[in-house]
């Protein structure tokens, strides 16, 4: 079954199963209702093919009739280094020349650490 939905403040909202028309509850609604409300059919566009180092981007286009859900391809940002991550690493270091100076190890041991 197709999937029908409309902007609503710039952020697609799908068709509901329940709509009110003139204090009447209907469940299930005909296409012919849900565009009385506005909404309009989703269509699918082209998924791009995978490309390692490249994430797939979602984004919309509104036609008079229809909502084109389009795909494209963005590449991936560099992970940028977590902070947390190098302060264990100074930590560690740090803890294993205080090992090697408590163990009695030679100075240029320690150095190269």
């Amino acid at each position: 079954m197709a999937q029908y939905g409309k902007f609503i403040h710039g952020i697609l909202q799908y068709a509901p199963n329940k709509i009110t028309i003139e204090d009447s509850v209907i469940y299930n609604p005909k296409v012919e209702e849900l565009q009385a409300l506005g909404y309009k059919i989703i269509l699918q566009g082209e998924m791009p093919a995978y490309q390692q180092g490249y994430h797939i981007v979602t984004y919309y286009t509104e036609t008079t009739n229809s909502i084109v859900e389009n795909y494209r391809l963005e590449k991936d940002s560099e992970p940028e280094e977590n902070p947390d991550d190098l302060f264990l690493e100074m930590l560690a270091d740090h803890e294993e020349r205080i090992c090697l100076i408590e163990l009695g190890g030679l100075e240029e041991d320690v150095d190269s650490i």
